[in-house]
């Protein structure tokens, strides 16, 4: 599928959203789009066939969590990719091997290309 997947950017901060958005479309994906909470989030899911959701998980990781999981119920083989704080990545919600792939907010840029290859 490579770079024709279609991708979601759903964060609530719009410097790191802008980032990551830019990144993709200067790796060639053609297909990027973004959403600024979780409401605009859910209705482009429903009404836009995504690949991939790259999802910020927000001060609060289980309530990123549980966003990822309303998802994965909506579109079964939606992938998702959650974007933590480093000063979050030892917390027990991330912790281990979860249901979802994190990568680190500060460190997109050499994780998400990598993330995205192993999910395709």
């Amino acid at each position: 599928m490579g770079n024709r997947r279609h991708i979601l950017v759903a964060a609530a901060d719009a410097h790191f959203r802008q980032q990551v958005l830019n990144f993709l479309l200067s790796e060639g994906f053609q297909f990027v789009d973004s959403s600024a909470d979780r409401i605009e989030t859910i209705e482009k899911i429903q009404n836009t066939s995504y690949d991939v959701v790259v999802l910020e998980a927000g001060t609060s990781g289980p309530e990123g969590l549980v966003t990822a999981g309303l998802l994965r119920r909506l579109k079964p083989g939606l992938g998702i990719i959650l974007a933590i704080e480093a000063k979050d990545q030892g917390k027990s919600c991330f912790a281990g091997e979860g249901e979802f792939p994190f990568m680190l907010k500060s460190a997109f840029a050499s994780d998400l290309l990598y993330l995205l290859e192993i999910m395709s």
